[in-house]
């Protein structure tokens, strides 16, 4: 019988596109899709397979084995997302040269002879390679079989063919592991190569000195991001200009009048999987001038003096942090800052995730 090792690989085929180029296509900007889309299936997969080890352990060798065959071809692809006009192969199955030699000659051969996968298999993993939309993909495909060859060898071909199913379900977990950790290594390589922006608006008010004095602010910041992949994430930070506009009424002004213009440099950082960026520290790096204001106090006889008065910190800003985006061009999330030290506010956060010609 076949050894059935890669129990299907059908979300890492369906992950390919109708226009995709052949394997060793750069995976660009415009490859993102067809990136997360393998990713999210790939994780569905993975998550089938390692809640079904429960139920084939409770069964003997033979059964399991034909329980996970059945399982794999059927409900472990519930969910899974297909893409329209792939044309390629829809499953695979990781067939051993060891199948075409009588086991009473197993000893006659090396674990790396039985384990290697047959010139079939080979050819049918070639050609799924090549309908990938770039080359990304196809390294997550070779990840996830040489995962299953690894550890054949390592226990040896005679051990391998007699896995309990539960066992070999936990393998198949491990080898779309393997996958997820290439298709995010494409997902940073992505990032790395294309214009990736956080962009932020706010408007808030201060009433924390009314009725001596009350503000409205507008601020923006565009900050563009720089993408590494550290572990299992794959970290964006950078930094860039925040510009914001003051108006003051009341009895204060600034030493320049009822309005200023600032522009500071501010740091934003985050993680993202691949799927969702979650922002999650936002520093300010360069200081504005300190601003001293002049405020008019009417004294006991009916003058007034001028007051010189510290002017308080803009705190609204700092709480642009723990937002979750969807990683794609154009997400967004509302802010909204309320009562927070005399502050009150709204506005939007943005990811830009714009393709740059040629990359």
């Amino acid at each position: 019988m076949p050894v059935f090792w890669s129990a299907v690989l059908w979300a890492s085929l369906v992950a390919a596109v109708a226009t995709a180029p052949a394997q060793g296509a750069e995976c660009l900007c415009d490859n993102l899709p067809a990136l997360q889309a393998e990713l999210r299936n790939a994780q569905r997969l993975q998550a089938a397979f390692r809640e079904h080890i429960a139920v084939l352990r409770g069964m003997g060798n033979g059964e399991s084995q034909a329980a996970l065959q059945q399982f794999a071809g059927n409900r472990a692809r519930s969910g899974l997302e297909p893409i329209p006009g792939y044309n390629g192969p829809s499953e695979f199955d990781y067939v051993a040269q060891g199948q075409n030699v009588d086991p009473s000659r197993f000893d006659a051969f090396t674990a790396d002879q039985l384990c290697a996968m047959s010139a079939s298999a080979a050819q049918r993993l070639e050609q799924a390679m090549q309908a990938t939309a770039c080359d990304g993909i196809a390294e997550a495909l070779r990840a996830h079989e040489n995962m299953h060859g690894q550890f054949c060898r390592r226990i040896g071909y005679r051990n391998y063919l007699g896995m309990h199913g539960a066992d070999r379900a936990q393998e198949e977990a491990e080898a779309y592991g393997a996958q997820i950790t290439a298709l995010r290594s494409a997902i940073a390589h992505v990032l790395d190569r294309a214009n990736v922006r956080v962009e932020y608006d706010l408007s808030m008010r201060f009433d924390g000195y009314k009725p001596l004095f009350w503000m409205t602010t507008q601020s923006r910041g565009e900050l563009p991001q720089h993408a590494t992949l550290v572990g299992e994430m794959i970290r964006l930070e950078g930094e860039g200009p925040e510009t914001t506009n003051i108006s003051i009424e009341g009895d204060c002004t600034f030493p320049s009048g009822r309005s200023l213009a600032s522009t500071l440099t501010r740091r934003v950082g985050g993680d993202t999987d691949g799927l969702t960026l979650r922002i999650r520290y936002n520093e300010q790096v360069s200081k504005t001038n300190g601003t001293t204001l002049q405020c008019r106090f009417r004294t006991a006889n009916g003058g007034e003096i001028i007051v010189p008065t510290p002017f308080p910190a803009l705190m609204g800003l700092e709480r642009i942090t723990n937002i979750e985006l969807p990683l794609r061009d154009g997400a967004e999330q509302p802010i909204e800052i309320v009562a927070m030290r005399g502050f009150t506010g709204h506005g939007r956060i943005r990811l830009v995730l714009q393709c740059i010609s040629g990359r």
